[in-house]
Formats: C-alpha cells, sequence, structure tokens
C-alpha cells in the first residue's frame, strides 16, 4: 500500500487530517489526525527488498478524551484490515489529548 492510498483511507474517518503537522492549530479545532511515516519493515526475498512496509504513526488529538472519535477511527482501519496498537497521552503544553496508533502498511 502506497502512503497516497493510506490517506484515502484516513478520509474515510471524516476528520480533517494533515501528513506531519497542522502547524499552530488553535484547541476549538480539534478533533484531528496527523499522521507520518516513522520508517519501514520491509519484506525481503532473494537478496532484496521484495515488499516494502510502509511503519506509520497515526495520531488523533481531541480537546477532551472522545471515546466515540476513537472508535470511529478504529472501525475505518478494521474495515480496511490494518491491524493497530493505540496508546494515550495527554499533552500539557496544548491542553488535550493524544491518541497515538501504530501501522504497518
Amino acid at each position: 500500500m502506497t502512503l497516497t492510498e493510506f490517506s484515502d483511507i484516513l478520509s474515510e474517518a471524516n476528520l480533517s487530517y494533515r501528513y506531519l503537522s497542522f502547524g499552530k492549530t488553535p484547541v476549538e479545532e480539534m478533533p484531528f489526525i496527523t499522521y507520518f511515516e516513522t520508517g519501514t519493515n520491509n519484506f525481503s526475498a532473494d537478496s532484496k527488498v521484495y515488499l516494502v512496509v510502509h511503519q506509520i504513526q497515526v495520531d488523533l488529538w481531541t480537546v477532551k478524551k472522545d471515546v466515540a472519535k476513537e472508535e470511529q477511527l478504529e472501525a475505518v482501519f478494521d474495515e480496511h484490515c490494518l491491524f493497530w496498537n493505540k496508546s494515550i497521552e495527554h499533552d500539557d503544553n496544548e491542553n488535550c489529548y493524544r491518541v497515538t496508533y501504530e501501522l504497518e502498511v
């Protein structure tokens, strides 16, 4: 899967999203998603890269803990058979929550 194809999948979550950053975004404009490639975990065959596997981090930014938005995004991942893990933290500097999903595509 290409990063463009993955971006198309994110659009199905019906949330604003950008690659890497929204820049200086006011908290009032949350929730939104940022995503970026953190590396690759390629599959090899015959001493060469047979399949490129992108490691992707997706961050869901919300003003408060929003289980419905998490479930909405997770349903999109599940619909496309994307295995994910998540972690949750409160960002004291931005006064918001960041739910981080790690996936490979």
